[in-house]
């Protein structure tokens, strides 16, 4: 074999060898809340699949076909519990999902874990794509560095490990719009058109957000046109005719791909699109199947205040080598201005740069975040392109320096990679085993006395279970928690059941609270949202038994019902 071949090899696995532990260590430590849903919808998917039932395959929730995690978990279903298609049925609940497992000698913890890994394995796979392309587009070495910051960003990090859509759909975005990159700019190859196309595909079925990449594929192909006319190679008709037929080449892989993949879509071909559709523009309230008479369409604001606030979000939950990696691209990017249609840097900067404006622009149009009901993981995508543009700007800085002053010293270039990385990765390592927890501490010490703002996901509820679990007769025991399903009950082993407050109204939450034995409260989540009210205020002045901390936030208070005053109780009328 070729030397080179045998390098590319090296590369591909020293950089596997780099990237994968942090992903898969820990991989059953925790389960967030969402994660117990998107088991049952998995499995609800696998059973319809069983039944030939594939109009039910559309049965997510809101916004959320999913469909992509819920084939992972028919998949870990199909070779782990198999039977599940024909003894199984659609569960309502997740509680319901659970005990059925459970009944059955299959722990849902075992499931949960395998399904990560597997998307793990797919993420892992993109990485190396993406690693390929950007490679390709720039170089070995800004493949490497701009790789290893998504790779470590504590944000992707996180959520890459956990069972849900937002890493699928944002790295399938990239590859799409890469793909497409290379196609248009690079090479002009078919099968890099059709790559693009599929990955679109892909990342829709992940998340329905993910059809912005029509009109962001469409400003590619626009510009692409425009240069070649200004180049005089044909005339602007004939241009405009071609980028047309591209276009509609890309759609149609496209929807095949997604037909192909989605089986509610062989039934119900047209229906389903067009329920995705109204409702990831918050068109509809109305269940997605079937397709129907719908409500007149409304469409959600969203205020400047909700905007300055996820702003912030993106300077608490990016790294300081993010932000200065930033700032150094656009800094440095100036002097390639002047030839721009050269500079490799330039054109990427401007390409992300739409992409995280295009993300903001949808993401707020259709409502899907507000104030009181964000997830700053909605936005995971922009952060992946924040990523790649800081990696440009470091690789410039890098560069500027080696020109002026290391003066071809190689070794000192590789250091400062080094270092660079080296301050990411110790970033989002240091909130193992959750890394989405991750707070810039520059920010937090710009403001001093000012918590970090956190948007709990149920994490550090599994502490309180293994806590409660090491007690006497701990299988005998009674729980009452925020959250029970999935973070709390897949640790602990007794009964654990879930305090779901009704319209900011607690007194039919807790009026069997006498017969349970401990009551645990997701303390930093209840308090910031005042959930339930009258059972937080009762609880004021009551010394819990257990508190769990995790980097100077208190999320938990674990409270031995025994030991409560009798105002609580009189509260309940108990």
């Amino acid at each position: 074999m070729k030397r080179t071949y045998w390098n590319d090899i090296l590369i591909y696995l020293g950089l596997i060898l780099i990237i994968a532990p942090p992903f898969f260590i820990g991989i059953d430590k925790f389960v967030t809340t969402d994660e117990s849903t998107w088991l049952r919808n998995g499995g609800n998917f696998y059973y319809a699949l069983g039944q030939r039932d594939f109009q039910k395959t559309y049965s997510s929730i809101y916004i959320h076909p999913g469909i992509t995690t819920d084939e992972i978990v028919a998949s870990v279903l199909l070779v782990a519990f198999p039977e599940y298609r024909g003894i199984g049925t659609y569960f309502p609940g997740d509680a319901e999902q659970e005990k059925f497992l459970l009944q059955h000698g299959i722990h849902p913890l075992n499931i949960l874990a395998y399904a990560r890994s597997v998307q793990l394995g797919i993420i892992l796979i993109s990485l190396l794509i993406l690693f390929y392309l950007f490679r390709r587009l720039i170089g070995t070495q800004f493949a490497f560095i701009c790789i290893l910051l998504i790779s470590y960003d504590p944000l992707f990090l996180g959520n890459a490990r956990l069972l849900n859509h937002e890493a699928m759909m944002s790295i399938f975005m990239l590859l799409s719009v890469l793909f497409w990159v290379v196609y248009l700019y690079k090479d002009g190859k078919a099968i890099f058109l059709i790559l693009s196309g599929a990955f679109a595909a892909i990342a829709i079925l992940s998340k329905s957000p993910a059809i912005f990449l029509f009109p962001f594929t469409l400003v590619i192909l626009g510009i692409r046109a425009i240069i070649d006319w200004r180049a005089r190679k044909k005339p602007l008709i004939k241009l405009l005719g071609i980028a047309a037929l591209k276009f509609l080449c890309w759609s149609s892989i496209l929807n095949f791909v997604h037909m192909v993949l989605w089986p509610a879509r062989w039934v119900e071909p047209l229906g389903t699109l067009k329920s995705l559709f109204f409702d990831t523009l918050g068109l509809s309230t109305l269940p997605l199947l079937p397709v129907g008479a719908q409500e007149a369409p409304h469409f959600p604001w969203v205020n400047a205040k909700d905007i300055l606030w996820e702003l912030s979000m993106l300077v608490w939950k990016t790294t300081p080598v993010i932000w200065i990696g930033v700032i150094l691209a656009f800094v440095l990017s100036i002097e390639h201005i002047k030839n721009w249609k050269n500079s490799k840097f330039l054109y990427l900067i401007f390409l992300l740069s739409g992409l995280v404006s295009l993300g903001f622009l949808f993401v707020y149009g259709s409502g899907i975040l507000s104030k009181t009901s964000v997830r700053i993981h909605y936005l995971l995508s922009v952060y992946l392109c924040l990523d790649v543009i800081a990696a440009i700007g470091w690789f410039l800085a890098v560069v500027w320096l080696d020109a002026r002053l290391l003066r071809g010293r190689a070794y000192v270039r590789y250091v400062l990679f080094l270092i660079i990385l080296l301050s990411q990765m110790i970033s989002s390592l240091s909130f193992y085993p959750y890394y989405y927890t991750y707070y810039n501490p520059i920010q937090e010490a710009l403001q001093p006395g000012m918590q970090h703002p956190v948007d709990n996901y149920s994490e550090v509820l599994e502490q309180a279970a293994v806590y409660l679990s090491n007690k006497p007769a701990a299988d005998q025991l009674r729980v009452l928690s925020w959250f029970a399903t999935g973070p709390f009950s897949y640790y602990f082993p007794g009964i654990a059941d879930s305090i779901i407050p009704s319209a900011g109204d607690d007194q039919d939450v807790l009026e069997n609270l006498r017969e349970y034995d401990y009551l645990v409260i997701y303390y930093d989540r209840q308090r910031r949202k005042n959930d339930p009210p009258h059972l937080l205020a009762a609880l004021q002045e009551v010394v819990p038994e257990h508190v769990i901390w995790y980097h100077g936030v208190e999320y938990v208070r674990i409270y031995r019902v025994n030991d409560l005053p009798e105002e609580v109780f009189i509260i309940y009328g108990q």
